[in-house]
């Protein structure tokens, strides 16, 4: 039997239920401490709950005892449209959501998916603020509203990032259906900082013009079904490191949302022919891949 049923026996003794046999007050809980593949494993030090009250009112919490985050915020929480409150404390992490009636928000306020009335946080080297800001960012919002203060930048200077010059070498990337045809360059990138040493990297960027399949998250409408990987960046030493970074990269996608790592597909010369995703943003630092469609 779980603790939820033990509480709920004893909510039932003080709220018993209606005629119709729906319980007016009880309680439900998950644990969050999951493996890679969704299964729950060990003791919730990660988890959440909700208490309802009622129809209507529901009182949610949720906690983390090993979190690394550091912070305090207080606002509207757009899911359950209620009070939110939230302090963090490495190691421990707690939010609440309370229930408030209706039209104690102003309406503008609730038409955001959510508000913040007051946030800090700090994490990367930095303070992180929010003072009466939704998610409804824009360029236009004043930095004393939203921004932040980063100690390193201050301390050692604002980071600057040059890719070094490389050439672009093709490629046959090794899948268990068959090899695809892909690009790849080397380069020794550099961060410097003016006030700090200069950091160089050797990195590889994989392009893969087709994309390699594998099945997407299926987390939202738009990543179920197949997805396919277009390319990777990251350390290497040299191609063929570039090239084992990117199978990797897939056989553990397809580990993960297939289920089986040596996942069936067509032959690379009998799947159509498709247009990868425009690229975006800017260079990166850790290995990943760079685009999915």
């Amino acid at each position: 039997m779980k603790i939820d049923d033990y509480v709920n026996k004893a909510l039932g003794l003080l709220w018993p239920e209606d005629s119709q046999g729906n319980r007016t007050v009880y309680l439900h809980s998950q644990n969050l401490n999951e493996d890679r593949k969704g299964k729950v494993k060990g003791w919730p030090y990660h988890g959440r709950l909700w208490l309802h009250l009622g129809s209507r009112k529901t009182v949610a919490f949720s906690w983390n005892l090993w979190t690394h985050f550091c912070g305090a915020s207080v606002g509207i929480d757009g899911e359950d449209g209620g009070l939110k409150l939230h302090a963090a404390l490495p190691p421990v992490s707690f939010w609440l959501c309370l229930p408030v009636p209706s039209g104690f928000f102003p309406e503008k306020l609730t038409r955001v998916f959510q508000f913040e009335f007051a946030e800090i946080r700090v994490f990367d080297w930095a303070v992180w603020w929010k003072f009466w800001t939704g998610d409804n960012w824009s360029s236009r919002t004043p930095k004393w509203r939203d921004g932040n203060f980063n100690f390193r930048d201050f301390v050692l200077g604002r980071a600057k990032y040059k890719e070094g010059d490389g050439r672009v070498q093709n490629v046959l990337i090794p899948m268990p259906e068959g090899p695809y045809e892909a690009t790849v360059k080397m380069t020794e990138d550099a961060w410097s900082r003016p006030r700090w040493f200069t950091q160089k990297i050797r990195r590889a960027k994989v392009d893969v013009p087709q994309g390699i399949p594998h099945e997407g998250k299926g987390e939202n409408d738009y990543d179920c079904g197949e997805d396919r990987c277009y390319g990777i960046s990251g350390p290497a030493e040299n191609v063929e490191d570039a090239v084992a970074m990117l199978v990797k990269s897939v056989l553990r996608d397809r580990r993960r949302y297939n289920g089986n790592v040596m996942a069936v597909y067509p032959h690379p010369s009998q799947q159509p022919k498709r247009k990868p995703p425009a690229p975006s943003g800017g260079p990166g630092g850790d290995s990943q891949a760079e685009a999915s469609a």
